[in-house]
């Protein structure tokens, strides 16, 4: 209409036009009108011609346009039987089912703050969606829905939701509720995280915030959440504070073993203690532990060199009990320095000395002794040749598994032993036995 009141132009729907709404929607400079009416949607240029349509499945009852999701771009809003999101040149973006009476109206407001706006809708219920048609809120009224309106009616700055249901019913809803939940509920996912990540006072401090927001806007349900996450949190400290206690403990123990030359222990103490540390990256109390360990294991390495040049020097002097305590104890060193070599050296001088032994004893018509040395040191043998070749062999014989002594003589008969590196260790060990057999035979029990 002209300034006379002169008609410019008119514009035929198909039928029923329900809402209209003026907006320069592809942002030429020119506004277009919106036109919803039944099974349709018609944009209109601002000479009354028609730049496209898009059909609908119901009374188109509003229509918006607005850039929702801040691209730059505004999206047409069709509020019919579904909500359908258009661009500017007509095409398709989605659909968003809507209840069983469609939709009766809708308005838009940025419910976080984030210059991010939500379409509020009126189906079936109200519901408040993003960007890219997800649900944030919804609440069912009374009656089925009729009217939606966003205001801030008291002036505080959030939005405030007017709605009216078919019973008969206003309604208002402050946003400020749904922001203070909002916040509550990114607090609590928040403490979540930092307690999965172990910053539990971090955690605590956010699970107590949400706590406190839960209480005021008397959320139950998360507030029960929330305080079995704090519950949790602090559990987890207790028992935090508990395996600190022990590593302490632990590196206590490894300084005391130290100070009294127990070098062995006081490298395992400080290992189990920088274990724990690490947990608590603690880098002060980890330095200390790797000090002590490696001076630990200097002095291991120190004892070890010493105990097995006492060894051989004890075997040259043909004393054999004190050779094989030395010779434990160089095994035992060399075996806590993961030394493969010099382990597997003590170990084959273990051996030798032990038929050595085993041969003084046959002499002395000691049977059973000598049998049980012979078997360690066989025992001994297979443990180094079966050994893996990476690791320093544990060769630990226990007595209990000894066999009687005519058993033990058939088993080494039945060996294959000649290709064996030991060859001549094994076949003295057969030779003893023989003896051993011929000059006593009975169970290892007799012996003890």
């Amino acid at each position: 209409m002209s300034s006379d009141g002169k008609k410019l132009w008119r514009f035929k729907a198909s039928k029923g036009v329900q809402s209209l709404y003026i907006d320069d929607v592809d942002n030429d400079g020119r506004k277009e009108i919106l036109v919803g009416a039944y099974h349709n949607f018609y944009l209109l240029d601002n000479e009354g011609v028609l730049k496209w349509n898009y059909s609908t499945r119901g009374y188109t009852r509003e229509v918006l346009s607005y850039d929702i999701d801040n691209d730059n771009k505004k999206e047409i809003l069709v509020a019919s039987n579904d909500l359908y999101i258009l661009n500017p040149d007509g095409s398709l973006r989605r659909i968003d089912p809507a209840g069983k009476y469609g939709i009766v109206d809708m308005d838009l407001l940025d419910i976080e703050k984030d210059n991010n706006f939500e379409i509020l809708v009126a189906s079936d219920k109200l519901y408040i969606i993003d960007a890219n048609g997800n649900e944030k809120w919804s609440y069912a009224l009374n009656g089925d829905p009729t009217a939606v309106k966003v205001v801030d009616i008291n002036s505080d700055g959030s939005y405030d939701i007017i709605a009216s249901d078919s019973s008969g019913w206003v309604y208002l809803f402050s946003s400020e509720l749904y922001q203070k939940k909002k916040r509550g509920l990114d607090l609590l996912s928040r403490a979540r995280n930092l307690y999965a990540g172990n910053r539990l006072e971090e955690a605590l401090e956010a699970a107590i915030e949400a706590k406190n927001i839960f209480e005021e806007i008397q959320d139950t349900s998360n507030l029960n959440d929330a305080e079995s996450l704090i519950s949790m949190i602090n559990s987890l400290k207790a028992q935090r504070e508990s395996e600190l206690k022990t590593a302490f403990h632990y590196l206590n123990l490894s300084k005391t073993f130290y100070i009294n030359g127990y070098y062995i222990n006081a490298s395992y103490w400080a290992q189990k203690a920088r274990a724990k540390f690490r947990e608590f990256k603690n880098k002060s109390a980890i330095e200390i532990c790797d000090e002590l360990i490696e001076n630990s294991n200097a002095y291991i390495k120190i004892e070890a060199k010493s105990l097995y040049e006492n060894c051989t020097e004890y075997y040259e002097k043909k004393d054999y009990e004190k050779a094989l305590e030395s010779c434990n104890g160089a095994i035992e060193r060399f075996y806590w320095l993961k030394d493969r070599n010099k382990t597997i050296l003590a170990y084959e001088t273990k051996a030798k000395i032990l038929i050595r032994y085993a041969e003084v004893l046959k002499k002395e018509r000691e049977f059973g002794r000598a049998s049980l040395l012979l078997q360690e040191s066989y025992f001994i043998i297979k443990c180094i040749e079966n050994s893996p070749l990476l690791y320093a062999p544990r060769c630990k014989f226990e007595p209990k598994s000894a066999k009687d002594i005519e058993a033990f003589y058939n088993s080494l008969l039945e060996s294959n032993y000649t290709a064996s590196k030991y060859a001549a260790e094994i076949e003295e060990i057969i030779n003893l036995m023989k003896d051993i057999k011929e000059g006593k035979t009975g169970t290892i029990a007799d012996f003890f």
